[in-house]
């Protein structure tokens, strides 16, 4: 997931529309199972993400968050980030 841009290298499945002052990277963060789990992983954005009330990346030194079954809330960027989403995760254990 990261900001629309024409970097012909931008590797996203997810383009997102930002504006400046930049709320969002242009690679801002991947989602992907690790050992059975789904993994928020920043990858190097400069303003993190909060992912459950947890920022990660930035400038703090965690730079992933795991997913958990039900709602998880995301904000990209700074607090008060237009850049809200909820993403649910469905428990394929039951």
């Amino acid at each position: 997931i990261g900001r629309r841009s024409r970097n012909p290298f931008g590797a996203n499945d997810l383009l997102l529309d930002d504006r400046q002052p930049y709320q969002i990277s242009r690679n801002h963060v991947s989602v992907s199972e690790v050992e059975g789990r789904l993994v928020v992983r920043d990858r190097g954005s400069f303003l993190g993400v909060t992912v459950n009330g947890e920022t990660i990346g930035g400038k703090k030194q965690e730079k992933a968050a795991e997913l958990v079954p039900g709602d998880n809330a995301l904000i990209f960027g700074s607090s008060g980030s237009p850049f809200e989403f909820v993403l649910r995760v469905d428990d394929a254990r039951d």
